[in-house]
């Protein structure tokens, strides 16, 4: 294309990449945020055609749909990041995105397509040598054997995850394989070595703030001294767990902490601690996503009441137990109206979605109604103006030219008699007869000059400019003329078939394109002419035979009549150049 994008719609790659950051900055805490973010990058990265930059969105957006659960579109984004990832021949980023990938995979529950995708991108880790990746894979390798509860290959990756961890001197790498060798230490016996693990990693986060892998570590701690149990050392690293949990932690952590210690109170059979704690966790759930969890609490107060019941004597317990039955049922009648007045609301959403789509539909037919009428009625200005100086000039040429013709012709029958006249009538009358020549002259030279137009009398370049002027006074359209070398025209047929290509392919546009801008650029060099016309409209697409209608038709016809070729480039939303080339 020989158009450019506005400049105000660019931006920079840095720019770019400071976008795609700030989705990694607000994924685990701000999703709406982090999704904007992402969204932003992309249309960005579209309108430069900055490869990275999509690759990198469509790998952030399967990256949102993982964690929301949506595994579908989550697996088209990352398979559309990945055949980017080998367009730019970049192979990091393939390794980043097949890893992704196959833990899609895995929460699909699909063992076999997790295997066979860490199996098929193995050899582009092992020739990039790098140990950050070489740790990531191993991770995701021995996830895989976690899923199918190899505990010896759990053991082997996860070491071999740790071990490359350590050298890629990666922070965030090597503290996810630390915890998770730290994990399966604990798990097959090795609980010393995973306590000194877990120490070094509450040390290191603690140095460097970060609030969510030390919530994390302090919990995987309480959880290496619940077997064989050890009560003080479980409650002191779950209570310095459950501290961190206003340190902005992503839900799923939050409910880890409120479980771990509700586990705990109901192993000290301190069921009232338990139950509170439990309260905030069903609320906690409220608060993240929404819902009511009424009966939920009810039934959970059930089965602590069952627990209650030996500490408590009947009578409390009966009453307990008629209090509860009434108010589930006012909870249940809650429920139901609520859930009444959520089909009534959702109903009357869809009936007014409906409406105002209808009544979106008719305006936009209306505006497409008006601007077909806006171009109709400027051709028309165009095309009548040039006809009613047609019609003038022919009527100024038959009729009036021919009145005074006959005028003279009677003027010359008396000429063998004008002898006879007397000398000051003599005077009058070839007084008379040269004004009648002269009239005769400049009615000849005005037909001639309203039939020929601005190009006859003012010259081709003239004759352009005044076709953009009448063009832009609709004020619907802009139109520039751009002009570079010397034209110089053959003849004057070939600038009226050059000025009627000009005017058929601005007729075209107007008609069809839907375009707001027009460029016009004239170019010669030594005996070749260029005429190259652009439009920021549709487009439409070249390979189609049914996109070109008469108007083409008559314009390729006008540029074989003057020895050119012509040449369309378009695409679909992306405007059309005209391009044509004539050897003078």
């Amino acid at each position: 294309m020989f158009g450019s994008c506005n400049k105000e719609n660019k931006h920079s790659i840095q720019e770019i990449e400071q976008q795609l950051k700030g989705y990694q900055l607000n994924i685990e805490n701000n999703r709406k945020t982090a999704f904007n973010h992402l969204k932003i990058g992309l249309q960005w990265s579209q309108t430069i055609d900055y490869k990275k930059g999509i690759s990198s969105a469509f790998a952030g957006f399967a990256q949102y749909y993982l964690h929301s659960g949506r595994y579908d579109s989550a697996l088209i984004f990352i398979k559309k990041a990945q055949e980017l990832s080998i367009q730019n021949l970049d192979t990091l980023k393939f390794i980043d995105y097949s890893l992704l990938e196959s833990r899609i995979y895995s929460s699909l529950n699909q063992n076999q397509l997790v295997l066979k995708k860490l199996i098929e991108v193995k050899p582009f880790v092992k020739q990039t040598n790098n140990h950050l990746f070489i740790s990531k894979w191993c991770c995701d390798m021995a996830y895989y054997f976690v899923l199918v509860e190899e505990t010896d290959s759990i053991y082997k990756y996860y070491k071999m995850a740790f071990d490359n961890g350590l050298l890629s001197k990666d922070k965030q790498q090597l503290n996810i394989s630390m915890s998770s060798f730290a994990t399966i230490l604990n798990r097959i016996g090795k609980e010393d070595s995973a306590v000194l693990l877990y120490r070094d990693l509450i040390n290191d986060n603690i140095t460097n703030n970060n609030w969510s892998n030390l919530a994390i570590a302090y919990f995987n701690l309480s959880q290496v001294f619940i077997n064989p149990y050890q009560a003080d050392s479980v409650k002191l690293y779950l209570n310095k767990a459950f501290a961190l949990k206003e340190k902005d932690l992503v839900y799923d952590e939050v409910l880890l902490l409120y479980e771990g210690m509700i586990n705990y109170y109901e192993i000290e059979n301190n069921f009232q601690e338990a139950l509170a704690l439990q309260y905030e966790k069903e609320h906690l759930k409220d608060s993240f996503f929404n819902i009511n969890t009424s009966s939920q609490i009810a039934n959970i107060e059930k089965d602590y009441t069952v627990k209650l019941k030996s500490e408590e004597n009947a009578k409390l317990a009966s009453e307990l137990k008629r209090k509860n039955t009434l108010r589930n049922a006012s909870i249940i009648t809650a429920l139901l109206l609520a859930l009444l007045g959520l089909y009534q609301f959702r109903s009357y959403k869809q009936k007014r979605k409906i409406l105002e789509a209808e009544k979106e539909l008719k305006d936009q037919e209306i505006n497409q109604l008006l601007k077909t009428k806006e171009v109709e009625n400027l051709e028309a200005i165009i095309e009548g103006r040039e006809a009613e100086q047609k019609r003038i000039g022919r009527d100024l040429h038959d009729r009036l030219g021919s009145i005074l013709s006959t005028v003279k012709m009677h003027f010359s029958a008396i000429d063998e008699k004008i002898d006879a006249l007397k000398s000051e009538n003599k005077i009058q009358y070839e007084k008379a007869s040269t004004l009648l020549d002269e009239a005769v002259s400049e009615v000849r030279k005005i037909a001639h000059d309203l039939s020929s137009g601005v190009l006859v009398k003012q010259g081709f370049k003239a004759a352009v400019v005044d076709l953009i002027n009448t063009i832009e006074s609709s004020g619907k359209i802009q139109v520039n003329f751009y002009e570079a070398g010397d034209f110089k025209s053959p003849n004057l047929e070939f600038e009226i078939s050059l000025y009627r290509i000009i005017q058929e392919l601005i007729s075209n546009i107007l008609k069809h394109a839907n375009a707001t801008k027009i460029d016009i650029h004239l170019t010669q060099q030594a005996n070749q002419l260029t005429l190259i016309i652009e439009d920021n409209g549709k487009g439409f697409n070249t390979q189609n035979s049914a996109s070109f209608g008469i108007g083409i038709a008559n314009v390729k016809q006008r540029v074989a009549g003057i020895a050119g070729e012509i040449t369309f480039d378009s695409h679909i939303g992306k405007g059309c150049s005209v391009i044509i080339e004539i050897n003078l």
